[in-house]
């Protein structure tokens, strides 16, 4: 997404608030490397699949359409597979449908300025998930430092809990110290 500090939007922070009620929840199954894969008949979610199905629930169809057609230009508006959110690409791969990064319109529903926000993780949340060196400002003081982390790294490559970066979106924007996504 292409945003520039002129046009870049303001966070909806009662919308980001709603995103991270909906990761403590429970009520999403945690899943990786795609939007809201389908693996075994079961549906999983990354955190950004999390974020779309908010937009969806909160907007409606028209909203879900928007996102598939924008997403995936390719596929015509009044196209039946453009209510079709849910990705079906680990049945079928190449198929397009998968896509780790939710849409502009989705990125633009909560004010982000990417359709990867990058989080501030706190750095021993980090690493406890590896062996190497972070290479962090505060050496590994008990109280952590903050590392800049895209969510989809948070979720796939680090494999954070979803209460863990609901923690990392909650010091990212529900904060009065709040950095740009």
């Amino acid at each position: 997404m292409n945003i520039t500090d002129e046009t870049k939007p303001a966070v909806n922070h009662e919308r980001v608030a709603m995103l991270v009620a909906a990761l403590r929840s429970g009520d999403y199954q945690q899943g990786h490397d795609a939007l809201a894969p389908i693996r075994a008949g079961v549906q999983a979610y990354c955190c950004l699949g999390v974020a779309c199905e908010l937009v969806i629930a909160n907007d409606g169809p028209a909203e879900k359409r928007a996102m598939n057609h924008l997403s995936h230009p390719g596929i015509p508006e009044g196209d039946p597979q453009g209510l079709q959110f849910r990705s079906s690409g680990y049945e079928n791969p190449g198929s397009g449908w998968t896509t780790g990064f939710m849409p502009n319109t989705a990125a633009a529903w909560y004010g982000f300025a990417d359709v990867n926000p990058t989080l501030k993780v706190n750095c021993n949340v980090l690493r406890a998930k590896t062996q190497y060196e972070l290479g962090c400002s505060c050496g590994g003081t008990p109280e952590g430092c903050s590392l800049a982390t895209a969510a989809s790294t948070c979720n796939d490559h680090w494999k954070l809990t979803f209460d863990q970066i609901a923690d990392a979106f909650e010091a990212t924007f529900l904060t009065d110290t709040e950095t740009p996504a």
